[in-house]
This record gives structure tokens, C-alpha cells and sequence, in this order.
């Protein structure tokens, strides 16, 4: 990838650090990259998932566990944002090679599938059908809190770490109160 900036080489070099990978600094060959960095991404993708599954089991809820999985990603603030912006910048050139973006897509249902079976459960809990399947409805908060990562990235003193949880509980909250009834 071409260099963004004077520091696009500080922050991989730091996020591969983060992901235990360290040497020679290979990742600035082009071609070297997009191999990498999913070896990077994969790495902390299978981490992220392990992690979140065990936050949702231990939960009192299914609210309760989708608050602590974003609760803990989003208070990484500080000492993810090396890793935040090279991810940021590797997704904008994912999603314009098919292959990369067909690969990524993969990475991402993975990570989204205990959202799906957390929404699913919200459901259960409170009664209601949901008005979309379960994986639409997962994409939905997944892309959310990247989203609102980003913006915290820009605007730090308007995006907190609660913020997310609290996006997400109203989302939660409009799919109990509509009971799964929905205008199209």
C-alpha cells in the first residue's frame, strides 16, 4: 500500500508489533502487504471472536454481553489506534480488489456470527420476532461500532466509549418495542 502519511509505516509496524509479528520491516513491500496484514487481521479477528463468545456466555443477558464486547472494544482507546487506522486503511483497499474483499467479507461473518446468535437471544429473551434475519441485523451494530471507532479517531471529545453501548442498546430496544413488526 502507498504510504498516506509519514506515519502510515510507524502505525503498521506498530499494529504487526500488537499482533506479535516483529523483524525486518516487510510489510512496506506492496506486495508483501495484503498477505500480512490478514495474517495480522486473522490473527486478532480469531482473538476478538474468542474473547467476544466468552463476554456474551458470562453475561447476564444478551444486552448485558453485546454491552461488554463493545464496552471493551471501544474502550481500547489510545492504544489501538496505531491498529485502527492501518485497519481503516487496508479496509478502503479491500473493498476495491474482489479477492481481497471476498476474503475480508469472510473475516467479517466470522466476527459477526455471536452478534447473530446474540440478537437472536434478545429475542428469545424479551418475545419478539425479529423483523430481519439475524445476520442482516448483526451487520448492522457490527458496522456501527467500526463506524463510530473512526469518528472517535476524529472526534475524540464527542464519540466516548459509551457511546457505542448506548447506539446499540437502542437498537436493541426498537427491535423489542416493535416486536418485530416493521413498516417497508
Amino acid at each position: 500500500m502507498p504510504h498516506t502519511h509519514p506515519g502510515a509505516d510507524s502505525a503498521a509496524k506498530a499494529a504487526f508489533g500488537v499482533a506479535g509479528f516483529t523483524g525486518d520491516p516487510i510489510y512496506t513491500r506492496a506486495n508483501v502487504r495484503p498477505t500480512l496484514f490478514f495474517a495480522v487481521y486473522e490473527r486478532r479477528a480469531t482473538r476478538g471472536i474468542a474473547e467476544a463468545e466468552a463476554q456474551l456466555a458470562a453475561a447476564g443477558g444478551a444486552s448485558e454481553g453485546m454491552d461488554a464486547v463493545i464496552d471493551r472494544v471501544l474502550r481500547r482507546r489510545g492504544r489501538d489506534d496505531g491498529w485502527l487506522a492501518v485497519f481503516f486503511e487496508f479496509w478502503a483497499r479491500a473493498v476495491r480488489r474482489p479477492a481481497l474483499r471476498a476474503r475480508f467479507g469472510e473475516v467479517h461473518l466470522r466476527a459477526q456470527r455471536p452478534f447473530m446468535r446474540a440478537i437472536e437471544a434478545h429475542a428469545c429473551e424479551h418475545g419478539y420476532e425479529l423483523p430481519d434475519e439475524s445476520r442482516k441485523l448483526a451487520v448492522a451494530t457490527y458496522a456501527m461500532q467500526p463506524g463510530l471507532q473512526l469518528e472517535r479517531l476524529a472526534l475524540p471529545d464527542l464519540v466516548d466509549p459509551e457511546f457505542g453501548v448506548r447506539m446499540n442498546r437502542l437498537l436493541l430496544d426498537d427491535l423489542a418495542r416493535s416486536e418485530g413488526h416493521h413498516e417497508r
